[in-house]
């Protein structure tokens, strides 16, 4: 797994479920993401890996980001980078991974097999992805 690093692997894991959101077509108002994020957020999660983006990603449609260190007169580079966190809440009967962060562009397959062996490796059971897509409007009867 080469495109993919573990800052720490997560170890002893209960029934491990993969949460998968992806910011793109399929995320309509950032609703997946930001559900994927409230529930890292709630359930205390620790990144634990970072799938790597310059095999996956056309710059020039999903630039990175610059953004002002506080403090500082420094610049940081956000690039976009998948990144799995480890989920252990206590009223949580299962462990939950939650990966996050925008679909690829080129080399799906490559990056399907990073994130199903990295599944293997740590034997998870259940894999969810979560998307959101624009409601279809009526207008006096009819479909938009």
């Amino acid at each position: 797994m080469a495109h993919l690093t573990y800052r720490e692997r997560p170890v002893a894991l209960r029934r491990p479920a993969l949460l998968l959101a992806f910011g793109g077509w399929n995320d309509a108002a950032e609703v997946a993401t930001n559900a994927a994020n409230f529930l890292r957020s709630a359930w205390d999660g620790t990144v634990y890996a970072t799938l790597e983006s310059e095999e996956f990603y056309h710059f020039g449609l999903s630039r990175p980001l610059v953004r002002s260190v506080p403090g500082t007169s420094e610049r940081e580079i956000i690039w976009p980078d998948t990144e799995f966190s480890h989920c252990r809440a206590a009223g949580l009967a299962r462990d939950v991974l939650i990966g996050v962060g925008t679909e690829p562009h080129l080399r799906w397959k490559t990056y399907c097999a990073t994130v199903l062996e990295m599944a293997r490796e740590l034997e998870i059971g259940l894999i969810v992805t979560l998307g959101a897509s624009w409601p279809r409007y009526r207008t006096r009867g009819r479909s938009a």
